[in-house]
């Protein structure tokens, strides 16, 4: 009877564990929601500067949903050649990325996986309302800045060469519209 008792304590507790709510801190709600904005479906523009090849015209989209009970961000990027009359041509960028806040540090993670199976770990952080990621590379650091106003997504690259004193550069813009709503 008392082995049955036990077992019947173990099965009950470990349930009662199951659906315990998932334990978030109010430091990594409130940085999520610095972001969330970005949830939706945002289509556009972006040009890129591809130094002596000249400049890139693309058509960009960008789907972004919210995750794990609000903690993570999912983002997936694709780029298109841009045709004329603003058809799509060949994918020239497709990345899948995750976003969240690790409160213990006090940092944003940034997660990258790029089409071509290339792997970044982010720097990120927020500068006031804009939300900033980098990745460095023995050449510098490639950074870009990701602001909002209302419905509009605008992101700018620059790069900042390792020699010192050397000034960064700017190489990307991209301007969306949100165009739909994605759901958690």
């Amino acid at each position: 009877m008392k082995a049955l008792f036990v077992s019947i304590l173990v099965a009950l507790s470990g349930a009662a564990l199951a659906q315990a709510p998932a334990s978030t801190s109010p430091q990594q709600r409130q940085a999520m929601e610095k972001i969330a904005w970005m949830a939706g479906v945002w289509e556009g523009a972006s040009t890129m500067d591809r130094g002596p090849q000249g400049q890139a015209q693309n058509i960009s989209w960008e789907r972004v949903r919210r995750a794990a009970g609000g903690t993570a961000l999912l983002v997936e990027g694709r780029h298109w050649r841009r045709l004329p009359e603003d058809k799509r041509g060949e994918v020239v960028h497709d990345a899948a990325a995750l976003i969240t806040f690790d409160a213990a540090s006090g940092k944003y993670r940034f997660v990258a996986q790029l089409a071509d199976g290339s792997y970044q770990a982010n720097e990120a952080w927020m500068d006031g309302d804009v939300f900033v990621w980098q990745t460095r590379s023995p050449h510098g650091v490639v950074r870009f800045r990701i602001s909002h106003e209302a419905e509009r997504w605008t992101e700018r690259g620059e790069f900042c060469p390792a020699a010192e004193g050397a000034p960064c550069k700017p190489f990307f813009q991209m301007s969306l519209a949100r165009v739909g709503e994605t759901r958690d």
